[in-house]
């Protein structure tokens, strides 16, 4: 069967030291180049952005830039879809290195699971560490493998195969355009944050399914720090609050459980003659401390726990305080 055309999104803000690489890998796809462009969308950058994506694209006749004003993440992936050509979009970000069949997978997985069902409407893969990753961000991919620190996004997790998922992050993505469009793109009232959560849930809620293909592959280097990393999170639980505020149908009852830790902990602080207050939070340091061994036995590294064991604590704290910020600011107003 032919290829499928595909229109691979890139936005970046200031990406000068990234984005040359991410453009290398693509350039590199093990799939022809007739069959697929490359859209940067370059967003208000104040550094060389453009500048070194302008000197890049001459040389590659399927790969352009395209400029805008408008500011945020949602508005340049809508400016990304308005812009493709093809039928098919992928998105990766400018921080993210292609592995080379990263097109061909995606491309095999699509048309193999469209023949079967015809409800599919995007395919993913995971998003793994590079080789040369520092011994912290080794500590985070570990902790992200399991449910206990990726809360069940694919962010982290490696599928041994195909399967179902709930939501595709838009590092690792590839939309059918006409159904991207049907749910109305990204929503730009969500800030800076979520709006691959929000696009993926409004797909399902439409009656479409997503796909998780293993071999789709791109390398990401998670945040360097316990403090960005922290800071990573407290934004992801923020969106999470917004996306709660826009529709109901995001309430889950374990999203209550970060929070909760969150007032245990205070509770201990503040009321530490009161076992019964400091209680929850001493059982989720020891089911905490349980589920590091575990991850790290699994990993083949136990001598990681006590940081996976930290990651895990600052992680549920950072997405705690995060709930808070969101409930407390309007949607969207990282941008206003």
């Amino acid at each position: 069967m032919a290829n499928l055309d595909i229109s691979v999104i890139v936005i970046c803000h200031n990406e000068e030291r990234c984005i040359r690489a991410a453009l290398e890998s693509l350039a590199a796809q093990n799939y022809p180049a007739s069959s697929f462009e490359v859209v940067v969308v370059e967003n208000a950058s104040t550094d060389k952005t453009a500048e070194v994506v302008r000197e890049f694209v001459q040389d590659h006749p399927n790969m352009r830039l395209v400029r805008t004003s408008r500011r945020g993440i949602a508005p340049s992936r809508n400016q990304g879809l308005s812009e493709a050509r093809f039928a098919h979009v992928a998105f990766t970000d400018a921080d993210c290195i292609a592995d080379a069949n990263w097109l061909s997978a995606l491309d095999a997985a699509f048309r193999e699971e469209r023949m079967k069902d015809d409800r599919v409407a995007a395919v993913g893969g995971p998003n793994l560490m590079p080789a040369d990753s520092t011994f912290f961000r080794r500590a985070v991919a570990i902790a992200v493998s399991n449910y206990w620190g990726n809360h069940g996004s694919v962010q982290g997790a490696q599928f041994k195969a195909r399967v179902l998922v709930d939501h595709l992050p838009t590092l690792n993505v590839m939309y059918d355009r006409s159904r991207a469009l049907q749910v109305g793109g990204f929503d730009e009232n969500q800030g800076n944050i979520a709006e691959d959560v929000d696009i993926s849930h409004q797909l399902r809620w439409r009656g479409y399914i997503l796909i998780y293909e293993s071999r789709a592959i791109v390398r990401h280097r998670w945040r360097e720090s316990i403090w960005t990393w922290a800071k990573n999170m407290e934004v992801y639980g923020k969106g999470r609050s917004w996306l709660m505020k826009k529709d109901r149908r995001y309430i889950k009852l374990q999203l209550a459980a970060p929070l909760l830790t969150l007032l245990s902990l205070l509770a201990a602080c503040f009321f530490p003659i009161s076992v019964w207050l400091a209680a929850p939070f001493a059982a989720y340091l020891a089911m905490t401390a349980l589920v590091s061994l575990y991850a790290c036995l699994v990993a083949h590294k136990p001598h990681y726990v006590f940081h996976v064991f930290v990651i895990y604590i600052v992680t549920h704290i950072a997405y705690a305080v995060g709930q808070i910020h969101g409930l407390m600011s309007p949607r969207g107003s990282d941008i206003r």
